[in-house]
């Protein structure tokens, strides 16, 4: 793969750490499913755009109808903004991409996670408050976000025809 690509995935991660599926249509129009999204649409759109110019700038690869599964497991360390404030991250991934008759397919197992710096609620009900959020589904969105920052292993899969 290449490194771009391998950087561009991670940076995507970091942006969205609670991210369950990003499924490209045949159109290459992307449709996102992260977490509780109606909580997050800017965040839902900057995923689906990069999604879509990654994998139509930064991979190149021949359908044969073959069956081809790559594995690579990769580190990284990285610092995301958020809310004028900056948070550290490490991450270790494995990466499978599967491309079977005609139908492709990306797998990103997140093996580790930490995070330096937990965000805090007092910015989360900041960032939910000003997108006109009701507070009990603020409460219950900052309750889901850091159960997902402490989680070990997680998934975040991306899926197109």
């Amino acid at each position: 793969m290449k490194t771009k690509f391998i950087v561009g995935l991670l940076l995507m991660l970091a942006n969205a750490v609670y991210s369950q599926k990003i499924t490209l249509t045949k159109e290459g129009i992307p449709t996102v499913s992260i977490g509780d999204t109606r909580l997050l649409p800017d965040l839902k759109d900057k995923i689906a755009r990069w999604a879509e110019q990654s994998f139509r700038n930064g991979y190149d690869y021949q359908d044969r109808g073959e069956i081809i599964r790559l594995e690579t497991i990769r580190r990284n360390a990285f610092t995301y903004s958020s809310l004028g404030e900056t948070y550290s991250y490490h991450v270790k991934v494995r990466l499978t991409f599967i491309l079977t008759e005609g139908k492709r397919r990306l797998q990103i197992d997140v093996l580790e996670f930490m995070d330096g710096q937990e965000p805090s609620s007092l910015k989360l009900e900041s960032l939910f408050t000003s997108k006109g959020i009701a507070k009990e589904e603020m409460n219950a969105a900052i309750v889901g976000l850091k159960e997902n920052l402490q989680r070990v292993v997680s998934r975040l899969q991306i899926l197109w025809n």
